[in-house]
Order: C-alpha cells, then structure tokens, then sequence
C-alpha cells in the first residue's frame, strides 16, 4: 500500500515519536525482527517500498491515527512520490508542529 507523500511523512514521524524516535522499535512494534529490520521502515517512509497490507494498522496504531484516515490517503504505486531524506521530512513534520 502506496501514501500520499505528505500523509505518509505525517504517519511515520508520528510512529516515529511514539516509538522513542527510534526506527528500531517502529520495525519491533511491526513485527519485523533480525537485522536489516530498520532498513524496511525506512523504505516504507520514503516510499521506495510499500507498506504491506498486514502492517498498515499497526503502524496506523503506533501513530495513534484511524485506519479511515490512513485509507482515505492512499494512492497507487504509480501516484505515489518517494522522498530522498526520511529525517529532513521528520524535521520538517517537527518544525510545522510547533508553529502556531
């Protein structure tokens, strides 16, 4: 499953807070174990990868979002935008979230 760009980032820096900032333990709460684990986050962050349909309501769960809205953000593979920095997008998610 493919996200909108923005969405996507909103997603994966909220589960990225919620995990302690931690790409590591975003990949244990998915079940994903052994090494190369954060390396599979990150790919699904940056769009390279998709999310697979059995992970999208944990990870919807880690970032405490609803599976309505994660599903109302959905493009296909060819609609969908990667991203060359997952902590440029997560300094950037930071930066909005603080200005009134």
């Amino acid at each position: 499953m493919y996200l909108k760009k923005d969405f996507r980032n909103v997603l994966f820096s909220k589960a990225y807070e919620n995990s302690g900032q931690s790409l590591c333990s975003i990949a244990l709460e998915l079940g994903y174990s052994g090494s190369g684990r954060n390396g599979i986050v990150r790919k699904m962050w940056l769009g390279t990868a998709g999310i697979p349909p059995n992970k999208i309501e944990k990870i919807a769960k880690i970032a405490g979002l609803s599976i309505t809205e994660v599903s109302k953000n959905t493009v296909s593979k060819e609609e969908n935008i990667e991203i060359g920095d997952w902590m440029a997008a997560f300094r950037q998610y930071t930066e909005k979230k603080v200005r009134p």
